[in-house]
């Protein structure tokens, strides 16, 4: 079958190591390293203290417990401030409550993850046996465990934009190839894209608000590269737009198809008699440390960086003056220029949360402290954006963290991560510019530059910017890996 053996090596293969890969080492973080090793950073549930997953567990223990009076009504609506804790609950519900039954959840994201980014390489270069090497940014990032072995949105929000990516690649591609498309590959990448824009919409509304820009635009490409390309036998073509169609009335005509209703989360009254604290495990660490399970907080806390979720976060409605529950349907098609305000607000608010004694300034763990606030500031600060965008955080900027974010382990581990990563940009810039006429690198510079600009200007704090770039960066790095990889062993 055309979609699961591409080239030299099997997508089942690439699929299943990485799932077994990521159960073995996620169990061992909870099991072993929390649950052993470091027992004074455990939860007593085997998750980590001190981090937003603990808000996502709890809640998720909220919507599974509901389930068990109210049935699969329990999740009919979704919370606005806690929409991990949905797919958690849900998880929950079908398993059982416990972090444990989450890992093999999020192993198999991951290993869609790697089955995507493997076969956007066989996409874009020769398929060769040595193409699974496209797999070693996403091996060999520790950062990964934050939301593999515990519930996070980028524990949804990874999969759904590589695999978006993926789409994107494989209909442009589709369009390149003037034989005929089979129907079950036209249909399944369909459904691949249904169910990103299902999970990026529901996890973070704003990607609605965005790709109604990003995919209108990669719809009139596809739409003027198919009659370049086929000319007369575009009518004949017109069928492989199937996908493209699918995606057009569900971003446009009916978002609500793949949103679920908003309302805020509460406990089903035969439980109300029940302590919260009592639902979820009991949260004390071995004598060392008492973590409790965080409460909404209404005011932005600058070493919480969940809460900034660019301007979903109830942290900043004061600033962006919207709420997330007015987002997904009825914006329409606003320019995002228009919106620019809104987004540089969410920056500044950032920045001003850090205090006057500029804390995360003083541990370089900040890009800068630089606020923007008119259209000539963000032409400005381009230059700037351009370096956060592609080559920031990196091993040096790693190395001057101060405080305590310098954990030795950590670090070392990062430098490993951003020094890959930092080798793989720099290859696929190369890449891109030697191969730019390559059509199929338009879906990147659609769906992954942009959104990495984006994230440049708003989010001045590194480790924000780890976390929220890592599946653009994994795209990109990861490409760049093995076409560096490609060439050495063609000159050798």
């Amino acid at each position: 079958m055309e979609f699961m053996n591409l080239g030299g090596i099997n997508g089942r293969k690439v699929f299943l190591l990485t799932f077994i890969y990521t159960l073995i080492l996620t169990s061992f973080f909870q099991v072993i390293f929390l649950g052993v090793m470091f027992p004074e950073l455990n939860a007593g549930n085997g998750l980590m203290i001190g981090g937003d997953w603990l808000s996502f567990h709890h809640y998720g223990v909220m919507y599974a417990e509901n389930a068990k009076y109210l049935g699969y009504e329990a999740f009919s609506t979704i919370d606005s401030q806690y929409r991990p804790s949905y797919f958690v609950g849900l998880i929950y519900y079908l398993l059982w409550e416990d972090p444990l039954a989450l890992l093999p959840v999020f192993s198999l994201f991951n290993a869609c993850t790697a089955f995507f980014i493997y076969k956007i390489s066989c996409l874009l270069f020769k398929q060769e046996k040595i193409n699974f090497l496209v797999l070693l940014p996403l091996f060999f990032a520790p950062s990964s465990m934050i939301w593999l072995a515990a519930p996070m949105k980028d524990s949804f929000v990874v999969p759904a934009v590589v695999g978006f990516v993926y789409y994107s690649i494989a209909q442009t591609n589709i369009l390149l190839d003037k034989k005929k498309a089979s129907i079950f590959y036209l249909a399944t990448i369909a459904i691949i894209m249904t169910s990103c824009l299902f999970l990026l919409f529901n996890v973070r509304p704003y990607y609605l608000e965005l790709y109604k820009i990003l995919f209108f635009v990669f719809f009139l490409f596809l739409i003027l590269f198919s009659i370049i390309k086929h000319k007369l036998n575009f009518i004949r073509q017109s069928y492989k737009f199937f996908p493209v169609l699918i995606g057009l009335f569900l971003i446009f005509q009916s978002p609500q198809a793949i949103l679920i209703p908003i309302e805020k989360i509460s406990r089903h009254i035969e439980t109300v008699n029940r302590p919260i604290e009592t639902v979820n495990r009991p949260i004390e660490t071995v004598n060392r440390h008492t973590e409790t399970v965080k409460t909404p907080n209404k005011d932005f806390d600058v070493n919480n960086l969940e809460s900034l979720d660019l301007p979903t976060s109830s942290s900043f409605k004061s600033s962006t003056n919207s709420a997330e529950e007015n987002y997904p349907v009825d914006e329409g098609g606003a320019l995002l220029l228009s919106k620019m305000n809104k987004y540089l607000s969410v920056r500044n608010a950032f920045i001003k949360s850090m205090g006057s004694d500029g804390a995360r300034i003083k541990s370089n763990t900040a890009t800068d402290d630089i606020q923007l606030h008119t259209f000539q500031d963000a032409i400005f600060y381009l230059p700037k954006a351009t370096y956060v965008a592609l080559l920031a955080p990196n091993p040096y900027t790693v190395l001057n963290f101060n405080g305590k974010t310098s954990a030795k382990l950590d670090i070392y581990f990062l430098v490993i991560e951003t020094l890959i990563s930092f080798i793989g940009i720099v290859s696929f810039l190369v890449f891109f510019v030697r191969y730019i006429r390559n059509p199929n690198l338009i879906p990147l510079i659609i769906f992954v530059i942009p959104l990495l600009f984006l994230y440049a200007y708003i989010l001045p704090n590194y480790g924000t910017l780890l976390r929220m770039k890592f599946p653009y960066i994994l795209i990109i790095s990861s490409i760049g890996i093995l076409f560096l990889i490609m060439k050495f062993k063609k000159n050798k």
